[in-house]
């Protein structure tokens, strides 16, 4: 389910003119996180997106569609259990960052995550809180992943031959 709010971007895309739709719609929604949307909003790659600050009070929703076949919706938000140091070290790439696995403890390195300033950020996988961090990262690039394969495989079967 989405935000209230969320539920109604989407339905702005959707729903206005059924023969004009997107073909696909790459919605995230991230609670909790102040200030990111005017961070976010002065980067190029965002200036299409649509921001909503309102997080209080805002109750979680069903999407709205006008028919159940009409879209396929893919869920980001599920956290996977385990990775392993190669999983890390492949995330690591794919960010531009590094991964210095523990040479004792598997999973128990560090990976270097570089900023858009240029600074790095170190995090700490022997550190609960850090490694709960990374692990949401990495399960976040896993199901998109997924989604876009689900996207494509949608799109195979449903474009004519």
């Amino acid at each position: 389910t989405l935000s209230a709010s969320s539920s109604s971007k989407l339905n702005e895309f959707l729903i206005p003119d059924p023969f004009n739709r997107p073909r696909a719609v790459f919605l995230l929604e991230v609670n909790r996180i102040k200030g990111l949307e005017s961070i976010a909003q002065d980067n190029a790659l965002f200036s299409k997106s649509s921001w909503d600050a309102n997080f209080i009070g805002s109750d979680k929703v069903d999407i709205q569609l006008p028919g159940e076949n009409d879209a396929s919706v893919f869920s980001l938000d599920e956290q996977l259990e385990y990775f392993t140091d190669k999983e890390i070290r492949e995330f690591s790439s794919l960010i531009g960052g590094s991964y210095a696995p523990d040479a004792v403890e598997p999973v128990n390195g560090v990976l270097t995550i570089p900023l858009a300033n240029g600074a790095l950020v170190n995090v700490h996988m022997s550190k609960k809180v850090e490694r709960m961090f990374v692990i949401g990262l990495l399960s976040l690039a896993q199901n998109a992943k997924r989604a876009i394969q689900m996207h494509h495989q949608l799109q195979s079967t449903l474009s004519p031959a």
